[in-house]
């Protein structure tokens, strides 16, 4: 994922950057290019520091859903500000900080 406490021009350069490398690795595997192993090391190496590395994630858990009418006030009003909000089995709320 991007850092974003970068400034925009800064993210901006750095997915030019990352399409110059894209494009240059793609010459190469179809022929157009030469590129030694170092280069082609040094641009996946490039490559990470700003392509977000696409992983899959598992979700180990159970989802039940709720419905409103059965939340209070007070988890409506903490929906209602776009918090995430883990409802639990007794009623309780559960608030989600998200990352």
């Amino acid at each position: 994922m991007p850092n974003r406490t970068k400034p925009w021009p800064d993210l901006v350069r750095d997915r030019i950057k990352a399409s110059k490398i894209i494009e240059r690795l793609q010459d190469h595997v179809q022929g157009e290019a030469e590129m030694s192993a170092t280069q082609i090391r040094a641009a996946e190496i490039l490559l990470r520091k700003v392509v977000p590395d696409l992983s899959s994630t598992e979700f180990k858990g159970t989802v039940e859903h709720v419905s409103h009418h059965k939340l209070t006030d007070d988890q409506l009003a903490a929906i209602a500000s776009g918090a995430i909000v883990t409802v639990k089995a007794d009623g309780q709320t559960e608030p989600t900080e998200v990352h």
